[in-house]
């Protein structure tokens, strides 16, 4: 059985200058352990390697630092698609420069141009609200419990 669909091929597949716009890329693999800046021909530009798996979001910043939302394996919302636990801020060199941990934290964030870092948390539904609560995703309860963020 083949995996159908499924490559490990990585970098620049296809390149057309004249139908792209010049830019950077920046990724982070969700079952990784870093974060990649590669340019329009998939040359690698700047590399971090990251403490934690990413939950799914990483930003650039303006002054040159990557914001990084990490996925902590051990907290108690870890079972959940979508959980987090850590933010971190890393220099060019890889330092962590600020980190804001809360088991609760959900997978993304927003840097406000005053500095403050706001994220959504999973929440524990009220029992009441719940019960009013037709249709769902399998998986957002646990013991009877609803979650949202």
């Amino acid at each position: 059985m083949s995996a159908i669909g499924r490559t490990k091929q990585t970098g620049a597949i296809y390149y057309s200058p004249s139908e792209t716009h010049p830019g950077l890329t920046l990724y982070a693999p969700l079952n990784g352990k870093e974060a990649v800046m590669v340019n329009m021909v998939g040359k690698t530009i700047q590399k971090w390697n990251l403490e934690y798996s990413p939950a799914g979001h990483v930003e650039l910043l303006a002054n040159g630092n990557l914001l990084v939302a990490g996925r902590v394996e051990n907290g108690p919302m870890c079972h959940f698609d979508g959980s987090g636990g850590v933010l971190q801020e890393l220099d060019k060199s890889g330092e962590v420069v600020w980190q804001h941990t809360d088991p609760m934290h959900h997978h993304t964030f927003l840097r406000l141009e005053n500095g403050n870092t706001i994220y959504p948390k999973w929440v524990n539904v009220p029992r009441e609200i719940a019960e009013n609560v037709q249709g769902g995703l399998p998986g957002f309860d646990e013991n009877g419990d609803m979650w949202g963020y």
